[in-house]
């Protein structure tokens, strides 16, 4: 009975208002109940996310208009106007506290601007995000339901973003593979290390081909020659994809970025190409 009110739970839970990044702001009680959710008879799209990725190029891919943000009373962002368009790729840096994190995330829609406007692909970014169309990773992921291995978490975001059992199965192995992770996914979160558990957070934000991926500083936790690979191996993944890269290393930012700024006391001042690759 206890598992069966976990499973009503979730999946009452798991629709299109409710469902956000996976474990980014939704609450998943039980680990088996997901498994459940993500291995047995899940119709596609029963958990899917809200439909229709529309893209006006005129629009813009991302756009802010004096955008404003304030934690508490500190003003985190300040009156920030900025645009990018379909395809482009921003390097974007800056001290620690500076707000690139924040600014990640008001553009995901995982926090409402304190004044200001900011859309995505021509929609509210909130609405953006439910139809898929934003990929998010951040640094030292640990949103992972610690006992759920990371085979059956990947396929619980890949099921509810809509692909079926099949599709989802051939992507997650395409992607571990290409990462360096097939040999932990089917290792519960939680005895993974941090590089694995990242490797696999960067797999989940590109797990539906989002036209929109935000990533802060996603290769923190991963050795050194590693990392060389995978930014190799994500060229690809990135190509024609809008994509805010945040970094504190100068060659990973010449590696990906084509644009380059940096946010600095809640100001993001956009520049030519500051560093050039090693």
């Amino acid at each position: 009975m206890r598992s069966s009110l976990r499973l009503t739970r979730v999946r009452r839970e798991a629709n299109p208002q409710f469902l956000t990044l996976w474990c980014a702001d939704l609450s998943v009680p039980d680990a088996a109940a997901v498994r459940a959710l993500s291995t047995r008879g899940i119709s596609r799209g029963s958990l899917q996310l809200s439909a229709g990725r529309t893209e006006d190029p005129r629009m813009g891919a991302i756009r802010l208009d004096r955008l404003v943000q304030r934690l508490g009373k500190r003003e985190v962002l300040r009156a920030i106007t900025f645009q990018m368009s379909p395809g482009e790729v921003l390097g974007l840096t800056g001290p620690n506290g500076a707000g690139k994190t924040t600014l990640l995330r008001v553009i995901a829609g995982l926090l409402l601007p304190t004044a200001g406007a900011v859309r995505v692909l021509g929609q509210a970014p909130d609405r953006a995000r439910r139809s898929g169309s934003i990929g998010f990773c951040g640094s030292g992921d640990g949103s992972w339901v610690r006992r759920l291995d990371l085979r059956a978490g990947l396929s619980f975001h890949a099921r509810a973003g809509g692909l079926g059992r099949a599709a989802a199965a051939a992507r997650i192995n395409e992607l571990a593979e290409r990462l360096g992770f097939w040999s932990h996914l089917d290792v519960p979160a939680d005895r993974c290390s941090t590089g694995i558990r990242q490797r696999a957070a960067l797999a989940r934000a590109l797990l539906l081909r989002p036209p929109i991926l935000l990533f802060d500083e996603p290769l923190r936790g991963i050795d050194g020659p590693s990392q060389a690979e995978i930014l190799g191996t994500l060229r690809s993944e990135l190509a024609g994809r809008t994509v805010i890269w945040v970094s504190h290393s100068r060659e990973e930012l010449a590696a990906v970025g084509q644009r380059s700024a940096v946010l600095t006391s809640g100001s993001l001042l956009e520049a030519p190409r500051l560093w050039t690759a090693a």
